[in-house]
């Protein structure tokens, strides 16, 4: 007890002593920690300086470094470019030495100068240094060029080769200092080159076949005769082939055709041979020309409307004596005049245009009325025989105008800008009941499914056909493919996605559940049709568009017309009234379109066991062209389900 007591008290005395001692001396402690701060510091500074001014060192020596580089780096392009300056004229002086054209070097055009050098200027040292080996390469190769000339002059002034081309007929033509040419009457036999590097003779022929020695001999000549008896052949050949074209053009049929027209005629001959001739209209004009080209074998007659090819005289003398015959020598304006009068004229005929007047109650007059010089008038007349204006020919000009009942110009036809005669498709007014689209629901006894008609990768048609089994009735429902939605056409999702994708914009539109899609080619369209022998179709209202132009059984083109009424209609007229659709809107056009879609239905009800074959290519044909997410198992299903449903209209 009294030794814990006495350790109290000790610890206390000292504890009063530390706290003494730490009041005594504590304001020293805090200066002497506040100077060894300020010496760690400065000590801290000095180093960073250190370190920086070792950095700014290091930086100087790299830009040193750089700017060295740099200056090596330019003094080694401009000898590149002086390099390349010379081997570009050393190049051109050889080429001027062998008399072969000179080259233009686009980089070659100046002499680049080495850049600045403040303690040396060594740019014309350098120029002249490389002059100097310029020089002497320049010496070697004139010395090498001097001796392969005399070498090739020997050559060719031996005895042996002298005597050969007197045997022979041919005449020497210089190419150049190491070629020459061989000929006989202005066709070349054979070409003789010299090739000095390998001490070489080398001829080649018509032939495109070589030979090479390197002495003038036998074999040499013997090799060369081969040439001139194949350019003989040729020459006997041509001779024989442009004598039949002389022997063609100048017939005195084709002589007696061009006369009293304002015509005239020029012959073009290379060599003894008659190679062209041309019909000019006497103020300069080309009417006709007619070439002849032995290498190919071939004529060719170049007319005003067409050119043609022939590889036989027969065909090509009856074809220009018809060509020469049928030469038009009037002047142009009398051309342009009588041509705009075969178009108003033709039209006149074209059955879909006098439809197209006869709807307004309107009749073409085919026969011109010449009342002024100005103006030759085919006029249109009412019902009553009544003029109400006309189509004219400016007979100054050759054009054509729309003029009024008195005869006074509206437009001419060149200032009119074609256009869809029914602009407002996106219109529509009619007065029949239309099914709305909330009835069309789905049952369990009924089906949706969507059809496409596509060409290539472009969507024309879309129809949602509702079939009820139950009520054994189906209902189609044409989307315009031209509907602007999510600020595109409907068709282009087609384009752009795929089928899934306008499958959910269809539905999204039009609220409707579609269970199957099938995704038809026109060409299956064409081949199905015209499997099944045909479609009826019967058409509320005439089809004219006369941006459809289609090949009549005359041959010549004109414009798609169908009246209203009954039409049996093959594969590719099907097409046509299903894809016209600039003269009538698209709802008309949508409507016809579920009538053909409906005859193909008829015409496969119609099917018996006896058209199994038939039902098999259509099959395959459908199959072959056909998108669908029907399997062939529920396509059979389908057909017996839905086969007895009657469409109840076209909405």
């Amino acid at each position: 007890m009294a030794k814990r007591i006495s350790m109290k008290i000790k610890n206390h005395i000292n504890g009063k002593a530390v706290l003494h001692f730490f009041k005594t001396y504590s304001r020293y402690f805090f200066s002497g920690l506040l100077v060894f701060v300020c010496i760690l510091l400065f000590i801290m500074n000095l180093a960073e300086r250190g370190k920086i001014n070792n950095l700014g060192k290091q930086l100087e020596e790299s830009n040193r470094i750089y700017l060295s580089d740099m200056n090596d780096s330019q003094e080694k392009i401009s000898f590149l470019e002086q390099s390349l300056y010379y081997l570009g004229k050393t190049s051109n002086d050889l080429r001027r030495s062998l008399d072969l054209p000179v080259v233009d070097y686009s980089f070659f055009n100046e002499v680049k100068t080495a850049p600045e050098n403040k303690e040396e200027d060594v740019s014309e040292t350098f120029t002249m240094e490389l002059a100097m080996y310029d020089g002497f390469q320049a010496l070697l190769d004139h010395k090498t060029t001097r001796k392969a000339s005399a070498d090739f002059t020997v050559f060719r002034g031996s005895k042996i080769f002298k005597s050969f081309l007197s045997s022979n007929g041919l005449t020497e033509k210089k190419y150049n200092q190491f070629r020459y040419d061989y000929e006989k009457n202005g066709t070349c036999y054979f070409i003789l080159e010299y090739d000095y590097r390998n001490g070489t003779l080398n001829a080649s022929g018509i032939n495109d076949k070589k030979i090479s020695s390197a002495v003038m001999d036998e074999k040499f000549l013997n090799g060369i005769t081969g040439f001139i008896q194949a350019a003989d052949e040729k020459s006997r050949l041509d001779s024989e082939f442009y004598g039949r074209f002389a022997k063609a053009v100048g017939r005195e049929e084709l002589t007696a055709s061009l006369n009293g027209k304002w015509v005239k005629t020029e012959k073009t001959y290379n060599g003894d041979n008659l190679t062209a001739y041309t019909v000019f209209r006497k103020d300069g004009k080309q009417l006709l020309k007619v070439s002849a080209d032995s290498s190919k074998k071939e004529i060719i007659i170049i007319g005003a409307a067409e050119t043609k090819i022939y590889k036989d005289f027969e065909n090509f003398q009856s074809d220009l004596i018809k060509a020469v015959k049928t030469i038009d020598d009037r002047p142009d304006l009398k051309i342009a005049v009588s041509d705009s009068q075969q178009i108003i004229e033709k039209m006149y005929k074209d059955e879909a245009f006098i439809a197209l007047m006869a709807k307004q109650g309107y009749k073409p007059i085919s026969v011109p009325r010449m009342t002024d010089p100005d103006f030759i008038y085919y006029d249109i007349v009412d019902g009553s025989g009544k003029r109400v204006g006309s189509y004219g020919v400016q007979t100054s000009a050759g054009r054509i105008f729309i003029l009024d009942e008195d005869d006074v110009p509206i437009r001419a036809l060149t200032t009119l800008q074609p256009e869809i005669l029914n602009p407002a498709d996106s219109v529509f007014e009619s007065n029949e009941e239309i099914t709305a689209i909330n009835d069309l629901y789905t049952t369990p006894d009924s089906i949706n499914v969507l059809l496409v008609g596509k060409h290539e990768n472009m969507t024309d048609t879309l129809i949602i056909v509702h079939a009820d089994k139950k009520t054994k009735k189906a209902v189609m429902f044409s989307v315009p493919r031209d509907l602007f939605y999510k600020n595109r056409k409907i068709n282009s999702f087609y384009i752009d996605y795929g089928i899934e994708r306008l499958v959910k914009e269809i539905t999204d539109i039009t609220g409707l559940k579609i269970d199957h899609y099938m995704v038809v080619d026109m060409y299956a369209f064409i081949e199905i049709i015209d499997i099944l022998g045909g479609v009826d179709v019967t058409l509320d209202e005439d089809l004219i568009d006369p941006y459809y132009k289609i090949k009549k059984d005359n041959g010549e083109w004109g414009t798609l017309y169908y009246a209203k009424g009954a039409h049996h209609l093959s594969g590719i007229e099907s097409l046509r009234v299903a894809r016209s659709r600039y003269t009538s809107s698209d709802y008309s056009r949508s409507k016809r379109q579920q009538l053909i879609v409906e005859g193909i239905k008829t015409r496969v009800q119609d099917l018996s066991l006896k058209d199994l074959n038939t039902a098999m290519n259509l099959f395959r044909t459908s199959m072959a062209y056909t998108e669908t997410d029907i399997s062939p198992g529920e396509l059979i299903k389908l057909l017996s389900d839905y086969r007895d449903c009657s469409i109840s209209g076209q909405n």
